[in-house]
């Protein structure tokens, strides 16, 4: 227990509070101030993401009531660098900042050492921040947000920071360095910027500084989908996952222009396979840094506040429901009833086209997306009027005698079509426009009606006879159509001259045999249910007929590797190969003899822990 430390101060990063007690101290090593902090002068002093933290908190609680995951959470980068990373490692990261002493891996577990962006080398300041400190506590400290990669700007202030003498990650990683005046001279180069790239670098310094101060958790294939929506709503993208990337890239470049782009180090390429631009708008494979993920947020329009509220939101090119009828013969004209939407996509242009239906069958389509209010009244191409439509039109022309071009009017179309439909034949049930409620009604009847005139007919044929009355019957009541359609004929089978049983036996024993030699092969490759099949050479027969084979299924299932036991394996061999080398045992260098990836589940991270602390390991592996 310490008989004295310094008072921590708001955003105040961790590493400056104990930089500050060492300088307080004076002693003369630092690795007096590790063993005053941790009891272990091999401990590191970490600017990021410290580690073994409750052991300091066990030593300073009488001096502070803030625990361990407070002092991780509102005074190192935990937030900024797990904010977009997996649920698991996030827990992990916190509990290894908590009560390990030392662990390399903590870096990895955050993504940082996959992502290509670099640290900021020197501990960065603002002047005007500095002497209001001074003023007010009499001291300097190091800000947590201005030493995040990335943020250049001081958002109280709106001024570029500048970089200290301290450097962020020293030679002697056991010496704190705290902020004084003689590491943050008043005569230190202020860097100047374009304009439009200082707009740029404040905003994302102040997105930045917001992750650090809220706890904003993210789910990788949640963000993504929700950048789809967005790059959708701009006409960047269309279907499920296509994204137009050489129109994102050019929009992207000319948003931020290349030199804010250089500076936060993020360039894009117009064609590059590997641009960090088009892997975050796919499949989420690896981590990616935050600053990254704040730059295509501000791209889109939005910030974390509203783009976390949008999370699992679909997108919907017409608005939400329900939509309006747009039957000129209904009572319900303009009226927002229809909640029956079916969204395609044009083969031309790739945008999104929705059919709507109403209930007193009036069908219409329309090209999306809507972009103004008034894009909801809009057809496009009328695709079924409907009984409703079909009456009002009689009822014009031949009982109230009016022009065509008089009903064309009242009817929202143009004389041809009124001429068209006005000669074809009648409904045989007339339904008046305030009751299209029946329509159900008139089309089961004009489907008896066809079964009547073609009393020999099977489905299939009464089906081509008038595929739009199948069709809808199909969509709205298909129990009832069902129940009213021809029964089908059986078919005379032929006997089954395969004897399956026999078969069953004969693979499931070739299956053994293959799954055992493709354990053998090195370096080991996965036993898959495919790769038993395409050694086993049967793999049409065992993709067509596995439920009349009983044992094969069983085999399969029993011998198919996960992709977690396939890593494990893969381990034990990675292991067995660099002991035989004589090299040291690192988790990096398993990784990549091994050629597994990261995100890694935490039954592969438990087996690679255990290779490197185990002696015995290897030799439990070559068995």
């Amino acid at each position: 227990m310490l008989g004295f430390f310094p008072q921590l101060y708001p955003d105040e990063l961790l590493y400056s509070w104990f930089a500050r007690y060492h300088l307080y101290c004076n002693n003369a090593s630092p690795k007096q101030t590790m063993i005053d902090l941790y009891g272990d002068e091999k401990q590191l002093a970490v600017p990021d993401l410290p580690t073994n933290l409750e052991e300091i908190n066990g030593r300073v609680r009488h001096f502070i009531k803030q625990t361990a995951d407070d002092w991780i959470s509102q005074h190192t980068f935990f937030r900024f660098y797990t904010s977009f990373a997996l649920p698991e490692f996030r827990a992990r990261a916190q509990e290894t900042m908590r009560t390990n002493a030392r662990d390399s891996s903590l870096h990895m577990l955050t993504g940082v050492m996959a992502s290509t962006f670099k640290d900021k080398k020197y501990f960065e300041y603002c002047a005007i921040c500095a002497e209001e400190d001074l003023k007010t506590h009499g001291e300097m400290y190091w800000h947590l947000p201005h030493q995040l990669p990335g943020v250049l700007v001081c958002t109280k202030h709106g001024v570029p920071l500048r970089k200290s003498l301290a450097p962020f990650r020293p030679d002697n990683r056991h010496h704190y360095v705290a902020a004084t005046r003689e590491t943050c001279p008043s005569l230190a180069p202020i860097i100047s910027y374009d304009p439009k790239t200082m707009e740029h670098l404040q905003e994302i310094s102040l997105e930045a500084e917001r992750l650090v101060q809220r706890d904003y958790t993210f789910d990788r294939e949640a963000i993504r989908q929700t950048y789809l929506v967005l790059l959708q709503k701009q006409e960047l993208a269309r279907g499920k996952s296509h994204v137009y990337q050489r129109k994102l890239a050019e929009q992207f470049r000319a948003f931020y222009g290349d030199e804010c782009l250089r500076i936060l180090q993020s360039e894009v390429s117009m064609e590059g396979e590997n641009s960090w631009l088009r892997a975050i708008t796919r499949k989420h494979r690896r981590a990616f840094h935050p600053i990254r993920h704040l730059l295509l947020i501000r791209f889109l329009g939005e910030t974390l506040e509203s783009i976390s509220s949008q999370i699992h939101t679909p997108y919907n090119p017409f608005g939400d429901s329900p939509y309006p009828c747009l039957n000129h013969a209904a009572d319900h004209f303009r009226e927002s009833i229809v909640s029956d939407l079916k969204i395609t996509r044009c083969t031309d242009t790739g945008k999104p086209v929705g059919t709507f239906t109403c209930n007193c069958g009036f069908q219409y389509s329309r090209r999306g997306p809507d972009l103004i209010e008034t894009d909801r009244f809009r057809i496009g191409r009328i695709k079924e009027f409907g009984p409703v439509w079909q009456s009002r039109l009689e009822k014009l022309i031949h009982v109230e005698k009016l022009s065509y071009r008089a009903a064309a009017r009242m009817l929202g179309v143009d004389p041809n079509t009124v001429i068209k439909y006005s000669k074809q034949s009648i409904p045989s049930v007339m339904v008046e426009p305030s009751k299209p409620c029946d329509l159900l009604e008139i089309k089961q009847k004009q489907w008896v009606d066809l079964r009547t005139r073609y009393p020999h007919a099977g489905t299939t044929q009464l089906r081509k006879e008038d595929n739009a009355l199948y069709s809808w019957l199909y969509r709205n009541c298909r129990d009832w159509l069902a129940a009213n359609s021809p029964m089908p004929t059986d078919s005379n089978q032929s006997k089954a001259r395969i004897d399956w049983g026999a078969r069953d036996l004969r693979l499931s024993k070739q299956i053994h045999k293959a799954a055992q030699q493709l354990r053998q092969e090195t370096p080991p490759i996965r036993i898959t249910l495919h790769g038993i099949a395409r050694r086993v050479r049967s793999k049409a027969l065992i993709e067509q007929h596995l439920d009349k084979l009983p044992e094969t299924k069983k085999a399969l299932t029993k011998l198919s590797e996960s992709k977690d036991a396939f890593h494990v394996r893969r381990i034990h061999w990675a292991v067995q190969k660099i002991r035989e080398a004589g090299e040291e045992l690192v988790e990096w260098l398993i990784l990549r003899v091994a050629a597994i990836r990261q995100p890694l589940s935490l039954a592969v991270e438990q087996e690679i822990h255990n290779a490197m602390i185990d002696p015995a390991f290897a030799e439990r592996s070559a068995l």
